[in-house]
């Protein structure tokens, strides 16, 4: 598949409540084109993929109010030239982050929040080439793999002195030599 997927909302009403929901089933096809979620207005923007894959070199942007859900096995792959200012929601698949920091706030831009919001139930998120996940300490990770490579980095940024509580945070946990995972302002719980 080429082209793009341009997921705007209307335009035409102004109401911040709306959502607008757009389901893409690819049977695991490659989509090798542009994707847009949102467009700054404010107007709460829903875009799941289900089956699809995002070419290393598709262009994403992820607009504040705008939400990109993973599904099924699909695959998103963010790097240089990608703009994420909405939430990335990962339920089953992989989110690959390739050189690209990703910093995020800690509320869903979907409820006023003004960062980019990152949460995950499931899938497989990969910190390659440099790549940084700053998480906002109520972004939700509930479940799912994390793999750091020798160069990556998750940091967990809480309020200060907040504690992060990690019982359910993954299934799994990966660090190469050299990765790094932390915590700032905070700490961990013990479990």
């Amino acid at each position: 598949l080429d082209g793009t997927i341009n997921v705007v909302g209307n335009d035409a009403d102004s109401s911040a409540t709306r959502q607008n929901e757009i389901n893409i089933n690819g049977g695991n096809n490659e989509f090798i084109g542009n994707l847009i979620v949102g467009n700054n207005s404010g107007e709460n923007t829903d875009l799941t993929l289900s089956g699809v894959n995002l070419a290393k070199n598709a262009q994403v942007g992820i607009a504040q109010a705008g939400k990109l859900i993973l599904t099924n096995d699909s695959t998103v792959n963010l790097n240089q030239g990608d703009v994420v200012s909405g939430d990335i929601k990962l339920q089953d698949g992989t989110v690959n982050l390739d050189n690209y920091t990703l910093d995020t706030g800690d509320k869903s831009t979907q409820e006023g929040g003004n960062q980019a919001y990152y949460s995950q139930s499931g899938g497989i998120l990969n910190l390659e080439n440099n790549s940084t996940l700053k998480l906002g300490d109520s972004g939700a990770m509930t479940g799912g793999d994390l793999k750091i490579d020798g160069t990556s980095q998750f940091l967990v940024t809480s309020e200060e002195n907040g504690t992060i509580y990690p019982t359910n945070f993954l299934d799994n946990l990966t660090i190469n030599d050299g990765g790094r995972f932390g915590a700032m302002n905070g700490g961990f719980a013990d479990y």
